[in-house]
């Protein structure tokens, strides 16, 4: 529904929609009915399984449009299930800063706190989407003061505007809980590494 919403803004149409059995990785007639339509672009709303049956199968029917997920797959994993060539190029959407470029004050911060705390853990956007959610709870509790409840953290929550996480912000209101709306699309490189 918000892929028909944005493109009903923009004055376009979608070319077609193909769903799959959820919780499979049965995506054949989704294939099927996509790569029919010609699309010069096809956005994947699925988790690593059936996304990379889809790339797979899409790409080694032939199908040549750019393919987009949304920042829950995992590029590795990605690549192990369908093979480099069928996902190189795949876009994937992020919400928060790349994290593999300490180019930001929050990402060497974050870093930072994964080699020392987590040093065989590897950077990656969920661990880094997760620190910076972390920040804002800490930074909500702080605001709550010394014996926080639940309506003082909400409320304290509520209060966070513009506030710079260290190259990043977010701001939240008591009708407002998305926090940032940055997107940026990272790619799957020819490596099966994320490039910016």
């Amino acid at each position: 529904l918000g892929v028909e919403n944005s493109l009903t803004k923009r004055k376009l149409k979608l070319a077609a929609a193909a769903g799959y059995e959820r919780n499979t990785d049965k995506v054949e007639e989704a294939v099927k009915t996509i790569k029919a339509s010609d699309a010069q672009a096809v956005i994947m709303i699925s988790i690593n399984k059936p996304t990379a049956a889809f790339a797979k199968l899409y790409r080694e029917s032939g199908g040549g449009a750019q393919l987009y997920n949304i920042s829950v797959v995992d590029p590795a994993e990605l690549v192990k299930l369908a093979g480099i060539k069928n996902v190189h190029g795949l876009g994937i959407s992020q919400v928060v800063p790349y994290p593999y470029q300490a180019n930001l004050p929050v990402v060497r911060e974050y870093q930072a706190a994964l080699k020392k705390y987590a040093p065989t853990e590897h950077i990656n956007y969920t661990s880094f989407e997760e620190f910076l959610g972390a920040k804002v709870l800490v930074e909500g509790l702080r605001r709550a003061g010394p014996n926080p409840t639940r309506a003082s953290i909400v409320k304290a929550l509520a209060s966070i505007d513009h506030y710079d996480l260290g190259g990043t912000s977010v701001s939240y209101s008591a009708t407002n809980r998305v926090g940032s709306r940055f997107v940026e699309v990272s790619v799957i490189g020819g490596s099966g590494k994320l490039m910016k």
